[in-house]
């Protein structure tokens, strides 16, 4: 072959060469805009429900279809790369702007869908509690408004249990669809497991038998102590009330028993409404919880601050405190003073 012709082939070649490093160059050039390229969403970023049985392929197709996504294909091909493909969960998600497409995919195979929440109240009774279910706009409802209390914690598996107590405050997070009584399945686990893990640590010789007496008490504690710094305090006055056999007398109790019948004000007559929850007119603790304690007062009761105070009055309504007394004569003249105001 002459030397002129074999030049012009080698000129060819590396001129192919040339082209196809290019290509691949551009394409690798295409392929890293596609991974750092946020998805095409506005500052509020994109909601998309991926339903059942929904491909990615499908899932691509519609972003695109949306403007979210330039290039679909190259989504499946990352999905592929990365293993992923046929991992993808079906649910409610949420991608922030910025979110890239690698990021995007790794969120479906995780399933972090959006989550939502529902709080329970310290305080609030069991039927503020399935109040609250009833209304979540997002709860799957399976418990009938006029289902009977006893059914609701038989539908739990704790049939026989008082429910009043039983569900620890806090707030629960879940995605769209959860049923509501998922949720009270939860927070009576979460309330079980608390006071059991704290049960063992109580100071000693508290007037309690059972971990379920503590709860009552610290239910009381909760209606009673407005603020945080009282709690210990009206813990210790009812503890020490309990151990010697005086009446507990707490208002919580007597509201409690009056249930749709409490006006707003306790009158003389109220305190001798005839109930086993009602603490002036029977001794000891009420038969069950009157709300649901949280954390803070269950704590309280487990260590409660045991001075000489034997009485509480309040002080100040608007802000919750109370003044505490060693014997009746200081009650009294405190209790004539907030009259008096």
């Amino acid at each position: 072959m002459q030397a002129p012709l074999k030049q012009k082939i080698l000129k060819s070649c590396l001129l192919i060469l040339a082209i196809f490093a290019a290509f691949l160059l551009w394409q690798g050039l295409k392929w890293q805009y596609f991974l750092q390229k946020p998805l095409n969403v506005t500052g509020k970023g994109l909601e998309y429900t991926l339903q059942p049985g929904e491909t990615l392929r499908s899932f691509a197709d519609e972003l695109a279809e949306q403007g979210v996504l330039s290039r679909p294909r190259l989504l499946r091909i990352l999905a592929r790369l990365k293993g992923l493909d046929t991992h993808i969960q079906a649910g409610e998600y949420y991608f922030p702007a910025g979110t890239q497409p690698g990021q995007m995919l790794e969120q479906l195979a995780d399933g972090k869908v959006i989550q939502y929440n529902f709080t329970i109240i310290e305080g609030w009774t069991f039927k503020e509690l399935r109040e609250a279910l009833a209304a979540h706009p997002v709860l799957q409802p399976t418990l009938d408004k006029d289902m009977a209390p006893s059914d609701v914690m038989a539908a739990l598996g704790k049939a026989g249990e008082h429910p009043e107590g039983r569900f620890l405050p806090n707030t629960y997070f879940f995605p769209r669809g959860t049923e509501d009584i998922k949720v009270l399945a939860r927070s009576y686990q979460a309330m079980e497991d608390y006071v059991a893990a704290r049960w063992p640590h109580r100071t000693p010789d508290l007037p309690y038998e059972t971990p379920y007496e503590m709860l009552t008490m610290a239910s009381i504690v909760e209606r009673e102590a407005k603020l945080p710094e009282e709690r210990p305090k009206v813990a210790g006055v009812l503890t020490k009330r309990l151990r010697i056999g005086m009446g507990l007398q707490a208002d919580a109790t007597v509201i409690y028993a009056l249930g749709s019948h409490y006006t707003g004000v306790l009158t003389r007559s109220n305190l001798q409404h005839k109930s086993p929850y009602n603490t002036y007119e029977y001794a000891g603790l009420p038969p069950t919880p009157i709300a649901m304690p949280g954390i803070a007062a269950i704590e309280a009761v487990l260590q409660p601050e045991i001075g000489a105070a034997l009485y509480y009055v309040v002080d100040d309504p608007d802000v919750g405190s109370h003044v505490f007394s060693a014997t009746l004569q200081e009650h009294n003249e405190a209790a004539t003073r907030y009259r008096s105001r």
